[in-house]
């Protein structure tokens, strides 16, 4: 085991030559930035380095080959671990290791020479973000989940991932209208297709432009980073908010076959496999193929149809192929393709209540309680814990994506020249009991997606660590989305919706006019986007660092809506104005404009600026200004004739300072930050109630916005068998500037609602992480050393509104979350076994209120507890 560890993420299986220039310095600093450099792990004593020096090391080298060089002249040697990290320990106790190429200028070797002398498996892709970039020594504020907290917490996808990291914020009603937000700002969920999100998501390199493809598993997860703040000029599509930065694992040119199998309450299980190894015996070509399916059964009753809802049935594969076709090693070539398809039941409101009185006292005249009686309803128990619904309608959401991407490096003569080419199919296929009753207001209220999407990024590079050191690109977006949407109103619609005052006859006219009537849309909005970005850092002196970048990028986005009716009652044996007034109820449900062909083009400019020094090597300050846009669009949803078809773009502007630094020898690693970022024309969620509490949504622009606070994180790892990390955020958000919207419905007595000053929806003042694991060995059993370990993680939130509006009835109170974890393993992880508790405490928590006629709430899911067994063949 290590108790010293330089760098966060392992090498890469097979070496690539980076070319370094560092100065003679004590071993332990010199390991430290070896491993900044070339994105290594190192792992390594404090006092088995303690009085040493390292030489002047130069050249282009793989990072075992600088190592070598470092501890040239001393008793020590590196030792390649299984998990491809270095080692360093005394010369007696080192496997064999490659030659000391010595300081001196050194050509990189062959492939073949080189995985033969480093005994390693393939080479790490490259590129801004295909490559596992160690953040320490950057000016920029980041966090990431490792590997280690990844298997530790059973993190299989985004949204467990990100409950480590507390800037992101998170909600989903379901996989088409999900938000993710970096600092508070970055989505509406509003299901607004056609729209990209100001919080960029990334597989392997790869924007995905519906975040909700993330949610479910992602196989052989290895990663995930957070980079807050604008990051448009480093490259792949311009951001507000920030980026989220998904690593997978690459193919092994050795056979790698991994099973991983999990059980647990509440019907959830999962079983995974991998398999990896050259194509024959090249060592120019090797593949990897996954496989994964999980499920969850669920935790929600429906006393209507005596079945279990709020699970989810998830399977999908993945393939990649990993070429390196050149002797020297100076081309890769990475191919994925993968297809997954997802069922689920989530996202159903449990009933919480009525509103009965707006907020000034005045009783609302038609409530959801009278509603229910005129169609002789039965409210249920407003106790959303109970974990009980009798929504009437079938409730499930179907989706599917594939994908196929192509990512290809060149080093020519130090400089990367990169290409990164994708193309996606996401289809949504959702069932769904809108209106979360037992009533029949709705027979179906669902919109069906259909998205095509292809984009194509150039890059190059710079060699690092000159004077000198710049990227910049070319990037194109083209997508499509064909989306059919239906609304049939039901048999109990007439009553339900009726107004206090209405008469049996209007009643009944009204039904004949709605009862079986379907509204039909169309949309299908078009994107085109081309950028040009570059990003530069001149290293004015040995400490001192000024960057800087800047994007532009021109948009067109064009759409079509086309809206008509179907069906409904006849008019036979009505009179004459009785046939009006059905006829005119019927046309009132058509959009003012049910044919629109409209076009929006965006001319988007962003930038950053970056000053940064190091106080040390191990100690880097930086102030920052950044600037980054949000693409506007037309909304194809037909909205009323008072409502613009067409949102502005966002533009925001960010003013950071930070500090990062690491102590110890790497044992602590401590970052803080603290941030004010102003959004213009902020796009948000606009929510407007009929006379029946029926909410019609969607976006708009508010003046502007402000989110500002601080972040710090901390990770300690005092011995090389106990880790502990702490992180916390603070964020003030809120509108600075939103005078006009539709109000709450506690307030839907005014036209209109003032909302500057009040805080944006979905973010809490603070949010918090604290966990610890620790391992140990406890003997060994026919020859296998066993290693015991165990860990926890308590997060917390306070309270936020889930609700644009601020509704009274959104707001979602603070709560805390434990998980634990415990395990018995192989030193060689050739077989893991481990029990995990998540939601220790049993917590009662909401994940989604919704403010509307009737109140309805998401809950979270109870005290969940299984197992998990992994085997490596």
């Amino acid at each position: 085991m290590i108790a010293g560890v330089a760098g966060r993420h392992a090498l890469a299986e097979t070496p690539r030559a980076y070319h370094f220039a560092l100065p003679s310095a004590p071993l332990a600093e010199t390991l430290i930035r070896i491993s900044a450099q070339s994105h290594s792990h190192i792992g390594f004593s404090p006092t088995l380095t303690a009085g040493l020096k390292a030489g002047p090391i130069r050249g282009f080298l793989t990072p075992l080959q600088a190592v070598n060089a470092a501890l040239a002249g001393t008793n020590l040697s590196p030792r390649t671990q299984a998990d491809g990290s270095l080692a360093i320990g005394r010369e007696a106790t080192t496997a064999k290791t490659a030659p000391n190429p010595g300081p001196e200028p050194a050509a990189p070797q062959s492939s073949a020479a080189v995985r033969k002398a480093e005994n390693v498996e393939h080479i790490e892709a490259r590129g801004m973000r295909s490559t596992r970039i160690h953040l320490q020594n950057k000016p920029v504020a980041s966090t990431t989940v490792d590997k280690q907290q990844i298997e530790l917490n059973q993190i299989t996808n985004l949204q467990e991932a990100i409950r480590l990291q507390p800037s992101v914020q998170f909600q989903s009603a379901n996989l088409r209208n999900t938000t993710i937000n970096i600092r508070g700002l970055g989505a509406a969920s509003t299901g607004t297709d056609g729209l990209e999100n100001g919080a960029a998501v990334y597989i392997d390199g790869i924007y995905q432009a519906r975040p909700g493809t993330a949610l479910f598993d992602i196989p052989e997860l290895e990663s995930v980073t957070v980079l807050k703040g604008p990051q448009g000029t480093l490259g792949g599509i311009d951001t507000t908010s920030g980026a989220i930065q998904i690593e997978t694992r690459l193919p092994s040119f050795r056979r790698r076959a991994e099973l991983e199998a999990q059980a647990g309450n509440y019907g959830e299980y999962m079983i995974k496999a991998d398999y990896s190894q050259a194509l024959g015996h090249s060592e120019k070509a090797a593949f990897s193929v996954d496989y994964f399916q999980s499920a969850l059964g669920g935790y929600v009753k429906n006393i209507y149809t005596n079945n279990t809802i709020y699970g989810y049935l998830d399977r999908g594969v993945r393939g990649q192929l990993l070429l390196r076709p050149d002797d020297d090693g100076n081309l890769q070539i990475r191919i994925v393709g993968g297809y997954n398809h997802n069922s689920n039941s989530m996202g159903v409101g449990l009933y919480n209540g009525t509103v009965t009185r707006y907020g000034n006292g005045n009783p609302i005249s038609s409530t959801y309680i009278q509603a229910a009686q005129r169609v002789g309803y039965k409210i249920p128990t407003a106790n959303p814990y109970g974990l009980g619904t009798d929504i009437n309608s079938q409730q499930m959401i179907r989706s599917e994506d594939a994908n196929l991407s192509m990512h290809a490096d060149y080093n020519l003569h130090g400089y990367t020249l990169s290409s990164i080419s994708a193309g996606s199919i996401w289809n949504f296929y959702p069932s769904l009991d809108s209106d979360s009753t037992g009533i029949d207001i709705y027979a179906a209220n669902q919109a069906q997606n259909y998205q095509r999407q292809f984009t194509q990024e150039f890059r190059i590079t710079s060699p690092s660590h000159r004077r000198f050191e710049y990227s910049g690109g070319l990037f194109y977006l083209w997508q499509e989305v064909k989306d059919h949407s239906r609304k049939t109103y039901g048999s109990q619609y007439a009553a339900y919706s009726a107004s206090a005052s209405a008469t049996p006859e209007s009643i009944a006219l009204t039904d004949r006019a709605l009862n079986g009537l379907s509204v039909l849309s169309n949309e299908k909005p078009t994107t085109n986007a081309y950028s040009a970005y570059a990003n530069a850092t001149w290293h004015a002196s040995p400490r001192l660092d000024i960057t800087g970048g800047f994007r532009y990028t021109y948009e067109t986005k064009n759409g079509s809506f086309l809206q008509y009716l179907n069906g409904g009652g006849n008019v036979t044996g009505l009179n004459a104005s009785q046939k009006a007034t059905v006829l005119q109820q019927r046309a009132a449900q058509l959009a003012a404009d049910p044919y629109q062909a409209l076009k929006h083009d965006n001319g988007l400019v962003s930038g950053q600026m970056t000053v940064s020094y190091h106080v040390t090597p191990t100690q880097l300050v930086y102030g920052t200004y950044s600037r980054g846009e949000k693409s506007g669009g037309v909304l194809l949803i037909g909205l009323a004739s008072n409502v613009p078809a067409t949102v502005k773009s966002e533009y925001l502007d960010n003013y950071e300072i930070g500090y990062k630094s690491t102590f110890l020898n790497g044992k602590i690693t401590f970052n803080a930050d603290a941030f004010w970022m102003v959004d213009h024309n902020y796009q948000t969620s606009i929510v407007q109630y009929n006379n029946a509490g029926l909410a019609l949504t969607y976006l708009a622009n508010a003046k502007s916005a402000i989110t500002r606070g601080f972040e710090a994180d901390l990770r300690y790892n005092p011995t090389s068998n106990l880790s502990m990390f702490a992180s916390a955020t603070y964020d003030d958000a809120y509108y600075n500037s939103f005078a006009s919207a539709p109000c709450a419905i506690e307030n839907s007595y005014n036209k209109s609602c003032n909302f500057t000053g009040s805080r944006l929806a979905l973010v809490p003042k603070w949010v918090g992480v604290l966990g610890f694991d620790y391992q140990h060995a406890v003997g060994h059993v026919g020859g296998v050393n066993l290693m015991a370990y165990g860990g926890a993680t308590y997060t917390m939130q306070s309270s936020f509104f889930a609700a644009t509006n601020d509704s009274i009835y959104s707001r979602i109170n603070g709560y805390a979350l434990l998980n634990l974890t415990f395990g018995l393993r192989s030193e060689d992880r050739k077989w893991d076994v481990s029990g995990w508790i998540h939601n220790a405490t049993d917590k009662k928590y909401f994940t989604l209120l919704a403010g509307g006629s009737p109140l309805t709430a998401q809950v979270g899911m109870p005290l969940a507890f299984g197992g998990t067994v992994r085997l490596r063949l």
